[in-house]
């Protein structure tokens, strides 16, 4: 199924309790999916765990230290390439005052728009070739996403 998904570049959700597989199960379809076996290997994967201490300008400068200038404000992993981005964790970072979580804000920035704006100059920033894949519920994210 994830498989699938990720062929027509569905973010995927994956829900369960803790120690149910999860990570596991997905890291072993990524570690699949690049091997040097596959002969159509054009995936990276981006591995990111959020932690209480994870911020958007973490999360965003993670994301852009994998990503290459494609044309003026577009941005994507290097050329004839795919990126993944899993997230594993994702309802750990801290609720700041306003009650929202940064890192997921900028999240779902990225799902429902495909772009993001830059801290510095405020450009928006196109993605392409990226996939955004992540790991535990929030409300907020399913009609986003197809949950397994």
């Amino acid at each position: 199924m994830l498989k699938c998904l990720l062929n027509i570049k569905m973010p995927v959700l994956f829900v369960g309790d803790s120690g149910t597989g999860k990570t596991v199960t997905i890291q072993n379809y990524f570690k699949q999916l690049t091997s040097g076996n596959n002969k159509t290997n054009n995936n990276l994967v981006l591995n990111i765990n959020f932690s209480s201490r994870t911020t958007a300008m973490d999360f965003q400068l993670n994301l852009e230290d994998n990503l290459e200038t494609r044309l003026i404000r577009t941005m994507g992993p290097p050329s004839g390439k795919e990126l993944i981005v899993f997230i594993d964790d994702l309802g750990m970072p801290t609720v700041d005052k306003y009650e929202t979580q940064q890192p997921l804000a900028f999240l779902k920035l990225l799902i429902e728009k495909k772009n993001y704006y830059t801290r510095d100059n405020k450009d928006l920033i196109r993605l392409v070739d990226t996939n955004v894949n992540n790991i535990l519920i929030q409300k907020k994210f399913l009609k986003f996403c197809f949950l397994s």
